[in-house]
């Protein structure tokens, strides 16, 4: 849900697991997929997570596994989408404060 105050940003990032089989390839990628859909959650944006970067967290939204490849090096190759978005505040511009307000009041 967008509003005049924020906007959403869709990202999808891929994620690819090497294994010696194709059940250890699956394996792993299935273990990721668990951790980030069950144990993480949201999480906070930027270097560390201060008041600032937890204010705006990258919600995950889904986590979708592909078939497994072989490679010409013999190793099994299994690649998986996590999908997340994020609140962006939008910029608006900075106004000058006022500094001082004056009543003038006439007795009648």
């Amino acid at each position: 849900m967008e509003s005049r105050s924020q906007t959403a940003a869709e990202r999808q990032y891929t994620i690819i697991a090497y294994g010696g089989n194709a059940e250890q390839a699956i394996t792993a990628m299935e273990s990721f997929g668990r951790y980030v859909m069950n144990g993480m959650g949201a999480i906070p944006t930027g270097a560390t997570a201060t008041a600032a970067a937890a204010a705006k967290p990258l919600q995950i939204e889904s986590f979708t596994l592909d078939a497994v490849e072989k490679l010409e090096s013999g190793l099994m190759k299994c690649s998986g989408t996590v999908k997340t978005q994020l609140r962006e505040a939008v910029a608006t511009p900075v106004h000058v404060k006022m500094k001082r307000v004056e009543l003038r009041a006439n007795p009648n």
